[in-house]
């Protein structure tokens, strides 16, 4: 995120929530111990991930998850929220070093 907005990141929700504003057609999901999705006024924030997640591979999985949510016509902000949320459920109760991406879908 900080290679797009060109700067570091020091506070990621008001950030995101600025980018947002800027951006109103986009929507976008910031990983991290709290996931933040951001659409023009609407922000949500996930915090139920694991540190399973964090794993090569996790974030190229949630990103195929929203884009069938996309595909099946779901609007931008919805899809990521529905997205997120599933892949942090999915990561619940799992061994955080036996988890790969691949048991995700």
């Amino acid at each position: 995120f900080s290679r797009l907005i060109g700067r570091p990141i020091d506070n990621a929700f008001r950030q995101l929530q600025q980018f947002a504003k800027t951006y109103p057609q986009t929507a976008i999901a910031l990983k991290g111990p709290s996931t933040l999705i951001a659409h023009n006024q609407e922000m949500a924030i996930c915090d139920f991930g694991s540190p399973a997640l964090a794993k090569g591979g996790s974030g190229d999985v949630l990103a195929g998850m929203i884009l069938a949510r996309l595909a099946a016509g779901t609007k931008p902000y919805k899809a990521a929220c529905q997205a997120v949320a599933a892949h942090a459920q999915f990561s619940q109760n799992r061994n955080e070093n036996r988890l790969l991406a691949s048991e995700l879908f």
